[in-house]
């Protein structure tokens, strides 16, 4: 996923096998997305702050399989 605003991008990979499925992974990206747009629009005069804020953001432990949490543990 790439986000771009006002010269200032955000980049975050979702790959498949973290997620334990193609669906998964992409339903993860469309959740982080909807998290940086609402950000976005509570401050978006700092794409740069709201960017950092998300560069280091964890998967959310529910949309993991069962089978990569386990092999994280």
């Amino acid at each position: 996923m790439s986000i771009c605003r006002k010269w200032n991008q955000f980049t975050k990979y979702f790959s498949d096998r973290q997620y334990g499925s193609e669906e998964a992974a992409f339903e993860a990206a469309l959740q982080m997305r909807d998290k940086i747009f609402e950000a976005l629009q509570k401050n978006p005069s700092e794409p740069r702050t709201v960017f950092e804020s998300f560069k280091n953001s964890e998967p959310e432990k529910g949309l993991q399989s069962e089978e990569t949490a386990v092999a994280k543990s």
